[in-house]
């Protein structure tokens, strides 16, 4: 008759236990200290007897969140200390990430992308340490203007503003952007070529980031002073007998008179402002003064006749009020 597994288990663990002693045959084992039972003792923050009292009131919260993430102050101090070298490089990782957050939360018009800060890392590097970076591997540029000292805020944003005002970094969708030197020259071509809609076109395009402004502009009161520049920009391109001075483009933003410019507004406005100068030049060149004779040039030019020349002066002037007291002259 074979066994069943259970029953060869029960078996087995009777019999066993006859020639097996937990005490081992009773003997003496206060001197084996590592074959005895351990006794577990629960933690009490005081005895029974007041011999020892456990303070457990302190917050230990800012302990736990200090060991769970540390500030940068002092990982930097441990890893100068320690001299960790794995532990430096990433305490500089640390300091490189929160400047970039910083500067992303004072600048919230900044576009991030791999492309712009490409362009941030490279210039800064060039900049301050002469060095170039391959454009595959930023993270290692940054971590290195990081170890050297100047991956800093103040750096980040003057290198920003510097290549924000040369248009050389891409804008979201609403922002609009000044254009690079590479993008103007394409506009003054096409509006020297006479295609001073395509320019207009592109003008506006560069500026918006969008290859379709036509679409919205017309209707947008936010972008009227980008089109007016726009169309002031072309027309000085276009226009070969126009050179910009301040004082005609405030003449043509007096003639509009508070209307959007278009090109055939600033022509018509030249047109005129051409008339005025032409009429000013003429005046000059005759010897007609513009302006009323001062007092100070009279009382001059009284000085300066002869006593027979003052006497004729006197009775025209005579003359003259006694016609105007008559009644004469109001109807002449």
């Amino acid at each position: 008759m074979s066994l069943d597994t259970k029953t060869k288990s029960r078996i087995i663990k009777e019999e066993s236990s006859r020639f097996l002693d937990s005490q081992f045959g009773g003997l003496d084992l206060s001197g084996s200290p590592d074959l005895q039972s351990v006794v577990l003792e629960s933690f009490e923050t005081e005895d029974k007897h007041g011999f020892h009292n456990v303070d457990v009131r302190a917050d230990l919260s800012g302990l736990r969140k200090f060991l769970a993430n540390p500030d940068n102050e002092s990982l930097a101090r441990v890893a100068e200390e320690s001299g960790d070298p794995e532990l430096m490089d990433r305490v500089n990782d640390v300091r490189a990430g929160s400047v970039a957050q910083e500067f992303c939360a004072r600048h919230p018009e900044y576009l991030a992308c791999d492309d712009n800060l490409r362009k941030i890392v490279i210039y800064l590097s060039h900049e301050t340490t002469g060095m170039f970076f391959d454009p595959d591997e930023i993270e290692d540029g940054i971590s290195e203007l990081s170890h050297r000292g100047v991956w800093t805020l103040a750096n980040i944003e003057r290198v920003y503003q510097q290549l924000t005002s040369e248009g050389l970094l891409r804008v979201p969708a609403n922002i609009i952007r000044k254009l690079n030197s590479h993008e103007r020259l394409a506009v003054v071509r096409l509006a020297q070529s006479g295609d001073t809609q395509g320019a207009l076109q592109s003008y506006l395009s560069y500026a918006l980031n969008d290859p379709n402004p036509q679409s919205h502009i017309a209707s947008d009161p936010s972008l009227v002073e980008l089109c007016d520049r726009a169309c002031l920009f072309v027309f000085s391109a276009w226009a070969a007998d126009f050179s910009p001075t301040k004082e005609r483009m405030a003449y043509i933003k007096q003639y509009a008179a508070g209307r959007p410019l278009t090109l055939n507004l600033i022509v018509a406005a030249w047109e005129s402002l051409k008339a005025e100068e032409k009429g000013e030049l003429r005046s000059k060149l005759i010897g007609l003064k513009d302006e009323p004779t001062t007092r100070q040039e009279i009382s001059q030019g009284l000085d300066e006749l002869d006593d027979e020349a003052v006497k004729s002066l006197y009775k025209q002037t005579r003359r003259h009020i006694s016609r105007i007291s008559s009644g004469a002259g109001i109807l002449e």
